[in-house]
């Protein structure tokens, strides 16, 4: 039978980035959207299929009672469509040892989503008259003149800043750890840095301020780990990016008055007065909604309140995936969830810390960058909600599990050699 496995990862990855065209634009029908919910269906069901068995990984344990818990809230909700994402999450889990994903997993699609996402924020920044006459009406999401009024981000070429961003931060973290397997970057240094350097740009012009730290914390993260190496040049490089960084940071602490109405650095500025001021972080009320949510917490601590009935009671999200969990799946539902966040991190970071550098390492270390971004953007965000959160999360575990067996293969090879 063919192996059409890139096709599905590559379709799955099309529409978790893309499919809100059918829900936020001018072209919003239902018709495309069943579509592509059957063909994932078809997809995942064949991919299961074909490829479930063998040995389980002890990432895969670790994160399965999670994804199955998750995907029977939905079930029992009758909510079939986020139902159907976590199934496929817990597909890609299932699989995982037979998938070969450092393979078959689209990085160059990935790549050209960030630098596609990202050329809308420059679009939107550099060209404003062009991009309100020809692509703000093409985009319908009730947020939008909102953001225009208040000036709080720009969304590019996406109905939403938090989406714009996430995109360019995937993109950015597949370009900075895999992007020299292709020619183009290998051969091109600088064409790289131009990129890194545009998408950093774009991600502080969203005003997504954790997705403009975890940029920046990637990018400590390649410095310290990417180069196997470890030359006096790489040292130097980055210690002047950490002095950059902290020159950088001391301007915007000591000029955050005048630096509140910069598109660039505006809302983070904003929030540097808030913190000195001692006011509360956040012009949404988050400090209020966490509190409600505790309160909802407290009521019903064992089994919490029902996946995605925070909302549904109180007309707003939480935006704090771990609060979220604890207010709508009490103790159970943050406990699974907690197990294969630190279970799956400690055994990336220590595999980062002792392996040797093999040649698939720069995929151990996408694997946690991913990991990374998912953990850390839930502080802010509903990371469990988005299907660019926990799908990306599934694929980042597969990796990883990926990685292992390549790893140890490689090692069983050594010895043979050695006892050879």
């Amino acid at each position: 039978m063919k192996d059409n496995r890139k096709i599905t990862f590559i379709f799955l990855i099309l529409y978790i980035s893309w499919s809100w065209i059918f829900y936020h634009s001018v072209f919003a029908s239902s018709a495309p959207i069943f579509l592509s919910l059957f063909l994932l269906i078809f997809l995942y069901g064949n991919h299961t299929y074909r490829y479930i068995g063998g040995k389980i990984d002890s990432s895969t344990v670790a994160c399965l009672p999670f994804f199955i818990y998750m995907s029977f809230c939905y079930f029992f909700q009758l909510d079939f469509e986020h139902l159907l994402y976590w199934m496929i999450a817990s597909s890609i889990l299932l699989t995982a040892h037979k998938t070969c994903m450092i393979d078959k997993f689209p990085h160059a699609l990935m790549i050209i989503i960030g630098l596609v996402t990202t050329a809308g924020v420059l679009v939107q920044w550099l060209l404003p008259d062009f991009y309100d006459s020809n692509i703000n009406p093409l985009l319908v999401y009730e947020m939008l003149d909102q953001w225009d009024e208040a000036e709080i981000g720009l969304n590019g070429f996406t109905y939403q800043l938090g989406h714009t961003s996430r995109l360019i931060v995937l993109g950015l973290i597949v370009l900075l750890f895999v992007g020299d397997k292709f020619k183009l970057f290998a051969n091109y240094r600088i064409l790289k840095l131009v990129f890194i350097f545009a998408m950093m740009i774009s991600i502080f012009l969203t005003s997504k301020r954790m997705n403009a730290a975890i940029g920046l914390l990637i990018l400590v993260m390649y410095y310290l780990f990417y180069n196997p190496s470890k030359s006096y040049k790489h040292y130097l490089s980055l210690i002047a990016f950490l002095i950059v960084l902290g020159l950088g940071g001391n301007y915007l602490v000591t000029n955050a008055a005048l630096l509140v109405d910069s598109p660039l650095l505006g809302r983070i500025a904003a929030t540097v007065m808030e913190f000195s001021g001692g006011q509360e972080i956040s012009s949404s009320g988050r400090d209020y909604i966490w509190k409600q949510a505790m309160l909802h917490y407290n009521e019903h601590p064992m089994l919490g309140i029902g996946i995605s009935n925070f909302k549904e009671i109180e007309g707003i999200s939480v935006h704090n995936t771990y609060i979220q969990m604890l207010c709508e799946g009490g103790i159970l539902g943050f406990t699974l969830m907690i197990i294969p966040f630190v279970w799956c991190f400690i055994s990336s970071v220590k595999r980062c810390l002792i392996d040797k550098k093999t040649r698939y390492y720069p995929y151990l270390l996408l694997s946690l960058a991913f990991q990374l971004n998912f953990i850390i953007e839930g502080i802010t965000d509903n990371a469990i909600e988005n299907t660019t959160g926990f799908i990306i999360y599934a694929f980042a575990i597969s990796i990883l599990v990926d990685y292992k067996n390549r790893y140890n293969l490689c090692k069983m090879e050594e010895d043979k050699r050695i006892n050879i």
